[in-house]
């Protein structure tokens, strides 16, 4: 229905904001955290995919981080910054 559709809106989006908060106060693993319950809920999310491999960059999990980026620069191709992002990983 048009409520529970509402309600996953509102959810993805407050995880997505929160993830982003997470980010700025340098606390990585909750930021994934909330990013990930996004990508759960929408595993194509370009703002959830990229502050998922934000906060995976500094927990130096640059693998996952890679995968994550190269979905969305699949998604969004030339996005400069999921390839800026991606620059600070690559050798």
């Amino acid at each position: 229905d048009s409520l529970g559709k509402r309600v996953k809106e509102l959810h993805v989006a407050l995880n997505n904001n929160a993830a982003l908060c997470y980010l700025k106060l340098d606390d990585f693993e909750k930021a994934h955290d909330c990013a990930s319950v996004v990508l759960k809920e929408n595993p194509n999310n370009l703002k959830a995919l990229y502050r998922s491999a934000a906060a995976l960059i500094e927990l130096k999990r640059e693998a996952e981080a890679r995968k994550l980026l190269d979905k969305s620069l699949h998604l969004r191709p030339g996005s400069i910054d999921a390839l800026k992002l991606k620059k600070k990983i690559e050798p």
